[in-house]
């Protein structure tokens, strides 16, 4: 079984009321700017609430020193365990003789041992055998661009939970983070397969699928790589976008939380490339672009707030 991440630890600490009120507050601030974070409270809320804690707590635990709290506790982890094994299950059925993890506001490069190149985004693992031998498989948790080296009669096959990517040679980019599964392809081609039903859409140069799980809807649009693969340079590129839509992209790229409480700083347009830049000099760089100031509330937890002239 998986181990459990951070980020679901904090969902079960929260759901059973072990946070202080300091740390609920952070909590509620990075459910609402994290995707990842948010999609993993749904699952373990859902259990937690559909969970009857006092029918099953059995007459022999009443008696004892333990609280129904505590039974109740011990009961979720149980069934919040289950629900890890149905979701991480599948990676079970493939070899992956190694893992390499990009943590929060990491990307790493991987080399395979047949010269493809893979670009790790953060909060995202990749398995992956040693040595290729019948097949080139990996498995993705995350988001990653590869650049595969094209071997004939051998196609290289990225494993997701729900899909798999198919190709021979190719430039593109998968991320299955969220619901909305996406597999940007910048060039090459690469064939989608869903794992359900084995349906096939093949993706040409700079179109991108996107698979909505929750509504089981899959469409192709165009888009420009420049901008959407800027991750894989080490650049987090804002192209005129409103500051209420760049705080994600923004705190997943250097890994911390940018909030925002003023409505017009919010509906602010803001244009930047950021590339190679740590976070101080990102900060000061933001303050200079957008006329604001940048206050840090607690550890990785970052105001902004437009500077008063008056």
């Amino acid at each position: 079984m998986k181990k459990i991440t951070n980020k679901e630890r904090k969902c079960i600490r929260y759901l059973s009321g072990e946070m202080s009120l300091e740390d609920r507050s952070v909590f509620e601030i990075e459910l609402s700017l994290d995707e990842e974070l948010n999609d993993f409270f749904k699952t373990y809320n859902a259990v937690w609430n559909d969970y009857d804690k006092e029918e099953a707590i059995p007459v022999s635990f009443q008696e004892n020193a333990f609280t129904h709290k505590n039974i109740a506790l011990v009961s979720t982890f149980i069934l919040l365990g289950f629900v890890l094994f149905i979701s991480f299950s599948w990676f079970d059925t493939l070899p992956s003789n190694n893992q390499i993890t990009a943590n929060n506001g990491q990307r790493k490069i991987i080399y395979l041992n047949d010269s493809s190149k893979v670009i790790l985004n953060s909060n995202s693992t990749l398995y992956y055998p040693t040595v290729f031998e019948d097949s080139r498989e990996v498995k993705l948790d995350g988001e990653a661009y590869f650049e595969i080296t094209k071997i004939p009669d051998h196609p290289f096959i990225v494993n997701s939970q729900n899909f798999k990517v198919k190709v021979l040679g190719t430039h593109f980019s998968v991320n299955n983070r969220a619901a909305k599964k996406e597999i940007a392809l910048d060039e090459g081609k690469v064939e989608f397969i869903q794992n359900n039903n084995n349906d096939k859409i093949t993706l040409s140069p700079q179109e991108r699928l996107i698979w909505d799980t929750e509504n089981n809807q899959v469409h192709k649009e165009n888009f420009d790589p420049r901008k959407e693969l800027a991750w894989t340079t080490n650049t987090l590129l804002l192209d005129n976008v409103l500051f209420k839509n760049a705080l994600k992209d923004i705190n997943q790229f250097y890994g911390v939380h940018f909030v925002i409480n003023d409505n017009d700083l919010l509906n602010q347009h803001i244009t930047g490339s950021f590339k190679d830049q740590n976070l101080d000099h990102f900060i000061q760089s933001l303050e200079f672009i957008a006329s604001v100031e940048i206050q840090e509330l607690q550890e990785k937890i970052f105001l902004i707030k437009s500077i008063d002239h008056d």
